[in-house]
């Protein structure tokens, strides 16, 4: 079993702040968050889109295998191999 867990909270943060400066410095009279966060938003597509690129690579991985399922007695069951979400006790 293979855990993938990436933390880019602040990575995430600097690029919405770098996109809403850089729509302040060229338009200083925008104030509605429809016009500046926009931007912000386009420059974390283009940060989440290089991370998955370049932590994940572009091949499939272990994070993004589909749940095989098995059936028995006519009815599906989830594959006992499979992750649980739940802790057990």
């Amino acid at each position: 079993m293979a855990v993938c867990k990436i933390n880019v909270d602040s990575d995430l943060r600097l690029a919405m702040t770098a996109g809403i400066r850089k729509h302040f410095a060229e338009n200083p009279t925008h104030f509605d968050p429809r016009q500046y966060l926009g931007e912000g938003r386009d420059f974390i597509t283009q940060v989440v889109k290089h991370k998955i690129e370049t932590v994940l690579g572009s091949a499939p991985t272990a994070c993004n295998k589909p749940r095989r399922r098995k059936e028995r007695n006519g009815r599906v069951q989830a594959d006992p191999s499979a992750p649980s979400l739940h802790a057990r006790i």
